[in-house]
């Protein structure tokens, strides 16, 4: 069999980087160089606790410190507000309270470094003199506390994750997640509830306040006079103060200097949209996750044929385990690639026939970048023609909108003339109007430079925003989570051409000319209700292959079962619409197909092998499949074989 190859030979094969580096010239399809980063490709070996037995932690060491790793070395810091401590293990305080360290008559004066380690699950009960945090008054030094899913409920006083009130040293210190509730007069902050002396700098918070509208509030700091806040972020979910988004660093804020300072822009939250657009975009998210993390095996080497998946050298090893559907420039949808896959595992046998000098393997088993985007937009989108991003910008007028305003967005087909006819700040602006399911997509060729670029990805994730105190964006540290088909081949990532849940900052997607697309029902956060219909209704095996199956939805595919008496599956045969002329090149940019209709009489081969038991009664069932992945019956009868 001509895609019958020899491991040997397959395990010394190496996979090639993707087609295409932004900016510089390529020969062949480009799909572009992605995120700076390096890809984890394996989870690191969880460290085993040490032991601590010779440690006491409720006595200082040789050098006067504490060393703390259990909750009870926690708990008696309070005991010593002018010691010294350091963190030696991670600790969880789930079940137990946590009572601030240090008040107003005995703030804590000594020293705490947290070494790097985690305090997890901290809930804090407000202080008895009204400070609440981790620290209730802090005029010590602190470094590197790492708070983990904090809790804090306060109805009066000053309240912060790290302190009610900090007027030593607070470096370094995050408080990586959690909540906050407050009520009443309370003055409250992401990190501190107030400071009017001290330092703040190199600190972070991603806690979440939902505050009644009489409390006064601040990303940062609740009330903060006379201080520098230096490189402070928050980073967290949207915050809410009488139901509304508030976006202020300092809820009272005077003589206040800040430096190198961010907050996460949350104005554009999911969290606003109606819940049938927000589910709508969970189907199209969990869409693109399925197709890129599905697991499969093969029980023969194989090869793809088809030109633009050997270009990649996509080999498939018997005993390999691969994730997410392969790279080709085919287009089959998740359902079609199921399908190819009897019980155990192994291929059925028609996705070895051979059609047009291709197998069905190279003609089904794969999706490019476009096409998983497509796949997941059909989902809830009947509007979506295109399956390119060669015709999937606005302005080839195949179903794709702009996001934001971006001139050139209702003529222009090159990602970078867009670019050329915005700023750079405009872009940004109209990157971070993404929502999840929304998509980002890059095409262009510099003359200039000779660089090309041709890919598509799918937006994970709400983008997570991030501006100065003057309201800039910072595209270095601003970033979106996202899935992308064929950016595992620019990582070279093993088995697998998928990333999935990857950050690209807004700098890297600005530096390739990327551009913010999605569809008219996303936009509208409206779905409209599926139909399906078949416009022969008449019965009787004479019937059995004769209509058209149509729906307003991409057509996935149709299928005839007929079950015996004991309404047990006699005989089934499932036919995928096309997905792709088998004449049509990668290269051609032709439109694929885009089915929504499907004849019957494509099955009249497969019922005249039907064996069936002469004398028996059989029921028919006719059933087809719409984009949006639901089974719809449309004709059932019996009749005598």
């Amino acid at each position: 069999m001509m895609k019958r190859l020899m491991a040997l030979l397959l395990a010394t094969v190496t996979v090639l980087l993707c087609a295409c580096a932004p900016k510089e010239a390529e020969p062949t399809q480009p799909l572009e160089q992605i995120e700076e980063t390096a890809p984890v490709l394996a989870e690191a070996e969880e460290e085993t606790k040490p032991d601590f037995s010779g440690v006491n932690e409720l006595e200082p060491n040789e050098k006067g410190v504490y060393q703390i790793h259990s909750a009870e070395g926690l708990a008696n810091m309070a005991k010593h507000p002018d010691g010294k401590f350091e963190l030696l293990w991670d600790v969880d305080m789930a079940g137990a309270d946590w009572t601030p360290v240090g008040t107003k008559d005995a703030p804590f004066t000594g020293s705490f470094d947290g070494m790097g380690y985690v305090i997890l699950n901290l809930n804090i009960v407000p202080g008895t003199d009204g400070y609440t945090g981790f620290f209730g008054v802090n005029e010590g030094g602190v470094a590197s506390l790492k708070l983990q899913n904090v809790s804090i409920s306060a109805d009066s006083g000053f309240a912060g994750a790290l302190a009610g009130e900090n007027k030593g040293k607070l470096d370094m210190c995050t408080a990586i997640s959690g909540s906050m509730t407050v009520s009443g007069k309370t003055v409250a902050g992401g990190l501190v509830g107030k400071a009017a002396s001290g330092t703040l700098s190199f600190s972070e918070s991603a806690v979440r306040i939902e505050a009644e509208a009489s409390a006064t509030v601040g990303l940062l700091g609740g009330e903060l006079k006379n201080v520098t806040v230096e490189q402070c972020t928050f980073s967290g979910p949207m915050n809410l103060q009488g139901g509304k988004l508030f976006t202020q660093l300092a809820g009272v804020e005077e003589n206040v200097t800040y430096t190198d300072c961010r907050w996460r822009d949350n104005t554009n939250s999911t969290e606003f949209l109606s819940e049938e657009a927000q589910q709508m975009r969970n189907t199209v998210e969990q869409a693109m996750r399925a197709q890129g993390t599905i697991e499969w095996t093969v029980d023969e080497n194989l090869s793809f044929l088809y030109p633009t998946s050997s270009l990649h050298n996509q080999f498939f090893i018997v005993g390999e385990t691969y994730y997410g559907i392969p790279y080709t420039g085919k287009c089959s949808p998740l359902e079609r690639f199921n399908y190819c896959f009897n019980e155990d595992g192994t291929l059925k046998d028609f996705t070895k026939q051979i059609v047009m000098g291709y197998d069905n393997f190279d003609m089904y088993m794969g999706v490019d970048c476009s096409g998983g985007v497509y796949w997941s937009w059909v989902r809830v989108s009947p509007s979506t023609q295109w399956q390119w991003t060669h015709n999937m910008l606005q302005g080839s007028g195949d179903g794709g909108l702009a996001v934001g305003g971006y001139a050139g967005a209702e003529d222009l087909t090159d990602t970078k003339q867009i670019y050329d006819a915005n700023s750079e700040e405009i872009m940004m602006e109209c990157l971070a109007l993404l929502h999840k399911g929304d998509a980002a997509t890059t095409r262009y060729t510099d003359k200039e430079t000779g660089g090309s670029a041709n890919h598509t990805r799918l937006v994970a994730e709400d983008p997570v925003i991030l501006r100065d105190a003057e309201g800039k964006i910072d595209p270095y540290a601003s970033y979106i989570i996202m899935h992308g088909q064929g950016d595992g081949i620019s990582f070279s990532l093993p088995n697998t051409t998928w990333v999935i849940d990857r950050k690209f900052t807004l700098q890297t997607l600005l530096t390739d000319y990327y551009v913010p697309l999605s569809n008219k029902e996303l936009l509208e956060g409206k779905q409209p209700e599926c139909w399906v219909t078949i416009d022969n209704d008449k019965t009787g095996k004479a019937y059995m292959t004769t209509g058209t199956v149509e729906t307003n939805y991409r057509l996935i595919s149709t299928t005839i079962r007929i079950k015996d008496e004991a309404d047990e599956v006699a005989w089934e045969q499932t036919l995928f619409t096309p997905v792709d002329k088998f004449e049509t090149a990668r290269t051609d940019y032709e439109a694929r197909e885009t089915a929504r209709s499907f004849n019957l009489a494509a099955f009249a081969a497969y019922i005249g092998e039907m064996e069936l038991e002469a004398g028996k009664t059989y029921t028919y069932e006719l059933s087809a499949m719409p984009a949006t992945g639901d089974e719809y019956v449309l004709k059932t009868f019996t009749f005598v074989q």
